[in-house]
């Protein structure tokens, strides 16, 4: 994509309102851990804090930067709906960071686990949002946490580990948060598993996953593999998903559909019941796909008034 002028000054702002945050609940929290965090030049970060935002980055690290602070940088200024799926995933990551505590979110596709946890942790101190991919090892797990929290991650991995523990052990009710956990290899889990029992009582831990997590966990725990019977006991020996408070496929259905077209409204209340029907149709009710078609529906509306 094309950056602007407007981009970057959405970008810079951003910058800026998350390191205010991170100072808020971190009185030892400094530029120079926010630069490590974006994974931005000392000497282009203090450029940046000064406004000066020309030839300082790259179009694509602005992007970069931008997508890990959560900006929207597509011209449809998507608003985030308070549906059902949002308000169960927003409580229990409250739950979780202010109490200490621990969760398995295990739930269906494209309903919203990702987007509530990316505004969570974009609006809240102290969270470290790490989104897994496929191939993740143990390594890289832990320098993406400790990126996460302003740390050196450039050397050996037992250094890394020892600075995330200590980290999170004088951060004051830190919560980590692993979306789409079930690329994690064994390693990363058993990792995990390190980490909680240094951490227990003063961290918060939600992993979050789609339901054929349930089933990875599952085969784990009954092939009985060393350490997933403890793993599991460390997050109360369940999965957690707003799909369980329905009875039946049919009630599940409605429930996406009344998400959907609640996301719908707010972000093209100008559409008729007709386009909507269509819209939603299209989709298949999976909000990461409505998401795409109303851009698309925005786009050539655009076109169609410039012409």
């Amino acid at each position: 994509m094309q950056i602007t002028q407007t981009h970057k000054q959405m970008v810079a702002k951003a910058i800026a309102e998350d390191l205010k945050m991170r100072q808020h609940s971190d009185s030892g929290y400094k530029q120079a851990n926010h630069a490590q965090y974006l994974q931005i030049n000392p000497g282009s970060y203090s450029r940046i804090s000064k406004g000066d935002i020309d030839k300082v980055l790259s179009e694509v690290e602005w992007v970069r930067i931008g997508k890990k602070l959560f900006c929207d940088l597509s011209e449809n200024g998507w608003k985030t709906a308070r549906t059902a799926v949002f308000g169960f995933v927003t409580a229990q990551l409250s739950m979780c960071q202010q109490d200490s505590l621990s969760a398995i979110n295990c739930d269906l596709v494209g309903i919203g686990k990702t987007h509530s946890a990316e505004v969570y942790a974009a609006t809240h101190q102290n969270v470290i949002y790490v989104k897994c991919r496929q191939g993740i090892t143990r390594a890289d797990l832990l320098r993406e946490m400790a990126q996460n929290l302003g740390l050196e991650h450039g050397d050996q991995v037992r250094k890394i580990r020892e600075r995330v523990e200590l980290e999170l052990l004088r951060l004051q009710n830190p919560l980590v948060v692993l979306d789409d956990a079930g690329y994690m290899n064994d390693n990363c889990w058993m990792e995990i598993k390190g980490l909680y029992d240094v951490t227990e009582g003063g961290t918060g831990w939600y992993i979050i996953g789609d339901d054929t997590l349930g089933v990875k966990i599952n085969k784990m725990l009954a092939k009985r593999k060393l350490g997933w019977e403890a793993l599991f006991d460390r997050f109360n020996r369940k999965f957690q998903a707003i799909t369980e408070q329905y009875d039946s496929e049919a009630s599940v259905s409605v429930m996406r559909k009344e998400t959907a077209l609640q996301i719908l409204q707010l972000n093209l209340p100008e559409a008729d019941t007709q386009l909507r029907k269509d819209i939603l149709t299209r989709s298949g009710l999976s909000l990461r796909v409505l998401r795409k078609e109303v851009a698309k529906h925005k786009r050539m509306n655009a076109t169609k008034k410039a012409a």
